[in-house]
Parts: C-alpha cells; sequence; structure tokens
C-alpha cells in the first residue's frame, strides 16, 4: 500500500484556508516528498483541496507535462520515472480512501476524487516521437485503474491538437471519461462549470478562484483542512 508519508502534507491555518500572497510559505507545513524533486518540476500536478460534496479535487496541468525533454534523456530519467509514476499512482491511490474532517467534527471517507485536466501549452511536440508518444500513453492507461474512484472530470483549455489526441485515445482511457467535461480554450464557458462544483477558494486565479498560493501544494495533499 502507499505509505501516506510519503506525499506532501498540507495543512492550512485554522479560518484561513487558503492564505494571502505574500504568507503562502508560513500558512503552509509542507514536508518533504519521495517525487523526484525534478521530474514534480517537469510534470506539474496538485490536490486544491476539496469540492462541495467533500470529494478531493486533482489539479493534473499535462499540457505542461514535458514527455519529450524526459523521452529524449532516458540516461537521466528512466529510473527516476519509474519512482514518479510509483508516487503519483500511489497519490491518487490516496486521494481514493482520504478522511475528511468538517467543520463540525465529523470523519468521512472519500472513495473518489475529481479530476481537472488542464491541457494550456498542449502541443504536438508531447507525440513529436514514438519514445515521448508512448510515455505519454502510459500515463493514460493508468488511469484505468481509478475507473470507480473518478467521480468526474473537467479537460479544460482543449485546443485542437489536444481535443484531437483525448478523441484518438478514447479506447485506451479509462471509463472515467465518460464521467468527464471537455472544454476549449474559452475561460467563459468552464470557469462556471468548475465554480458550480467546487468553491473558488480551492482554485488559483487562472480559473476564477482565490488560490494564489497553490504551487506551494505541488504533490500531494494529504490532510484535510
Amino acid at each position: 500500500m502507499f505509505k501516506l508519508s510519503v506525499c506532501i502534507i498540507v495543512i492550512c491555518i485554522f479560518g484561513n484556508v487558503f492564505p494571502s500572497e505574500n504568507n503562502c510559505s508560513s500558512d503552509f507545513n509542507v514536508t518533504s516528498t519521495n517525487d523526484p524533486l525534478e521530474l514534480r518540476q517537469l510534470y506539474p500536478y496538485y490536490v486544491a483541496g476539496f469540492d462541495y460534496d467533500n470529494l478531493p479535487v486533482v489539479v493534473i496541468e499535462c499540457g505542461h507535462w514535458d514527455h519529450l525533454f524526459v523521452a529524449q534523456n532516458p540516461e537521466r530519467y528512466e529510473e527516476k520515472m519509474k519512482q514518479f509514476k510509483i508516487e503519483f499512482f500511489g497519490c491518487l491511490d490516496s486521494m481514493s480512501q482520504l478522511n475528511y474532517t468538517s467543520p463540525e467534527g465529523e470523519v468521512s471517507t472519500a472513495d473518489q476524487f475529481g479530476m481537472i485536466l488542464d491541457f494550456d501549452g498542449f502541443s504536438l511536440k508531447h507525440v513529436q516521437t514514438s519514445a515521448s508518444a508512448t510515455l505519454m500513453l502510459s500515463f493514460w492507461k493508468g488511469f484505468k485503474r481509478f475507473d470507480n474512484n473518478v467521480a468526474y472530470g473537467f479537460y479544460i483549455n482543449m485546443n485542437a491538437v489536444a481535443e484531437n489526441f483525448v478523441l484518438l485515445s478514447k479506447p485506451l482511457l479509462s471509463k472515467a471519461f465518460g464521467r468527464s467535461q471537455l472544454y476549449g480554450t474559452r475561460k467563459q464557458s468552464w470557469i462556471p462549470a468548475l465554480h458550480r462544483k467546487m468553491p473558488r477558494s480551492i482554485l488559483q486565479p487562472l480559473y476564477g478562484g482565490e488560490n494564489k498560493c497553490y504551487k506551494e501544494q505541488f504533490g500531494c495533499l494529504l490532510n484535510g483542512y
């Protein structure tokens, strides 16, 4: 079983779920993680917080995942990538069995999570070589194990390249794809959809939210607030 101690633990100060931009680091207690630091920077993801149904929301900035660079440097990243995949999918495992404490003190376990997949920056370079395409598809196929755990997904900032790739890859995708909504690059279309599902306090400003400290959360959120 994935050990909870290997992920980033983010504990928000009581009464201030997401602090001001000038006070991020002091208001978050962030421990070390086993994710290879370099790959966390090349493959940004984080857990934003909880939606209105108390389900954790995982944000994956897949448009910025640099598969080409990693695939072109196998000597440097091959072993690190194996460890990163263990940590990344282990984080999703943790999100599917996360304890949540309500403001009233009631403890419940979330067996599902929501996802935001941000395709901003996605281009043909992601599939420029067979090695980079294979690496990218290995992540897509990895989501299949979470068929019953993904409550919903928002695919946002999808340009023509991203849309064609996702549709062509549909046979490889998790059944959870059927519970997802696909949006283009017009924020006016997907920001209201996000706000109907989750509070603005957990969303970064680019998503019409108030969380200016989201970069402090890169990695895996394990403790609720």
